[in-house]
């Protein structure tokens, strides 16, 4: 299942190596001893395809993010969290540092996290846990400077500088809270 993976019928090779995972998975799932949620058989399934492929890089986006994710399964060359809000309260608890120390989670004993400055209670949280675990943190903020030139129902035009250099590019989600 090599590099022409997405070639001629692509779609439907895709279909029939999805099943095939699925039939693998099943079993376990079917006795309890495997994937509990949707989400942990899809980051199963993704983690057997990139393996049975040989894949060399794959970015994984965690579901509700942190601790227990699913995601965590997976060995990261680093890890990223973006803004931390008030998203999945009934899971990863109400006050932001609480919220913070579970999507921290996904930070490794001598790992990389990229991030950008948080509200305080966060910002204190995460290094709390970098600096427990032996990790380094990344600040992109502190690298690059957003200049927004549109926002829309669709997305925001965006332009940015850095240490990458300048350019200008279009994020396709609508809201500030997306930037």
């Amino acid at each position: 299942w090599g590099h022409g993976f997405w070639g001629y019928g692509g779609a439907f090779m895709w279909l029939i190596f999805l099943n095939v995972y699925i039939g693998m998975i099943k079993p376990l799932i079917e006795s309890g001893k495997g994937a509990h949620s949707f989400f942990e058989a899809l980051t199963t399934i993704a983690l057997m395809h990139f393996l049975r492929t040989q894949t060399d890089f794959a970015i994984l986006e965690v579901g509700r993010g942190g601790r227990l994710d699913a995601t965590n399964a997976a060995n990261p060359l680093m890890s990223v969290i973006t803004r931390i809000g008030y998203d999945h309260t009934n899971l990863l608890g109400t006050r932001l540092s609480q919220i913070a120390r579970e999507k921290a989670g996904i930070i490794r004993k001598d790992g990389r996290l990229i991030t950008i400055h948080q509200r305080p209670a966060v910002e204190k949280t995460i290094r709390a846990i970098v600096r427990k675990k032996g990790s380094s943190i990344i600040y992109a903020d502190d690298q690059h400077d957003l200049d927004v030139v549109n926002q829309s129902l669709i997305g925001s035009s965006l332009i940015v500088a850095g240490t990458i250099g300048e350019f200008e590019t279009f994020l396709p989600l609508a809201g500030a809270h997306q930037i």
